[in-house]
């Protein structure tokens, strides 16, 4: 490698990827206050049911999970 090349990882890596949710920063109970207090704007309360099966999907899909819940909602707007 050259002092001028590019690409800091040669040969087999090309890139390092590092996922530090839960290991840096704990989101997990800043998103489960989001989704109670998301189900509390229409009158309903979150459940371990809902904990259960959110856990560790995207922001999408957990609003498709509690656009089922919530007479209406479109999962596009739902927030």
């Amino acid at each position: 490698m050259t002092p001028h090349d590019p690409r800091p990882l040669r040969d087999r890596f090309r890139a390092a990827v590092f996922d530090f949710d839960g290991l840096m920063v704990d989101s997990e109970p800043l998103w489960i206050a989001g989704e109670r207090e998301l189900l509390a704007r229409h009158g309903l309360a979150l459940t371990a049911a809902d904990i259960a099966a959110t856990h560790g999907h995207s922001a999408a899909e957990m609003m498709v999970h509690y656009a089922a819940r919530i007479p209406g909602a479109d999962p596009a707007v739902l927030g």
